[in-house]
């Protein structure tokens, strides 16, 4: 996935000051929890407070994949754990979870 420096720094820092480092936050989260997130749609858009289930961790790093459902489409989105305006405890940000998402059996 590429990013433009220009348009949007937000999703820059200094190389790995934060993307290789373990998370200090929801260290208890396991592939297959769920999570709300504030994900980027396309990297241009935030799409707002949804909730998402963790299908991948970085060994490395405090980061997980989370996958989410946007307009009825599946999207996955890499966040770091410490990331307080990203990612939040299931149900804390985002309280509606419709069953049809069914993300819980991906």
């Amino acid at each position: 996935m590429e990013y433009d420096y220009n348009q949007q720094l937000h999703r820059f820092a200094v190389a790995g000051s934060i993307s290789s480092r373990p998370g200090h936050r929801l260290q208890h989260l396991q592939i297959g929890d769920m999570v709300d997130i504030k994900p980027w749609l396309a990297c241009i858009m935030q799409v707002g407070w949804t909730c998402g289930k963790i299908i991948n961790k970085d060994k490395n790093s405090g980061q997980v994949e989370v996958m989410y459902e946007h307009q009825k489409k599946v999207n996955t989105f890499w966040v770091h754990v410490d990331n307080y305006k990203e990612i939040a405890v299931f149900r804390t940000k985002y309280e509606y979870v419709d069953i049809s998402l069914n993300l819980l059996n991906w």
